[in-house]
């Protein structure tokens, strides 16, 4: 079960393919007084996947915490989710506004995941060819 209440509708700014990749998100709440308090990420994994549709089981983008999947890696310190793939990850991404969501679970109970962020993402090819080593 995933809580979806805090969830923030975000759009992630474009991958490019066979490009490096790198985006901060921060995580806070604001209580009905409007006082925003960062939430402390220490413990925690975090997973995010992008699809052709939000109902697929297969994902386009897998990319975690504690193991890399499909290359790309999410960070976490204090309340900042780092989001960074290198250009072996990016390979071959190209789409156009397919739906993504982060999840984020205390890393012994991942049965207690929150959604905290959903939204589109879009990989688009780049034009200059890197050179082989």
């Amino acid at each position: 079960m995933h809580d979806t209440e805090s969830a923030a509708k975000i759009n992630l700014p474009t991958i490019k393919s066979g490009a490096s990749y790198n985006h901060v998100i921060r995580w806070s709440t604001k209580d009905a007084a409007g006082v925003v308090t960062p939430m402390d990420l220490t413990g925690y994994s975090a997973r995010l996947q992008v699809k052709s549709k939000a109902t697929d089981e297969v994902a386009l983008v897998d990319w975690a915490t504690a193991d890399v999947v499909d290359g790309g890696e999410l960070t976490l310190d204090g309340n900042t989710i780092t989001i960074e793939a290198g250009v072996a990850a990016t390979a071959g991404l190209v789409f156009t506004d397919k739906p993504f969501d982060l999840l984020v679970w205390p890393t012994a109970t991942p049965d207690k995941a929150t959604r905290i962020a959903y939204g589109v993402v879009s990989a688009e090819r780049v034009i200059t060819s890197l050179p082989t080593p």
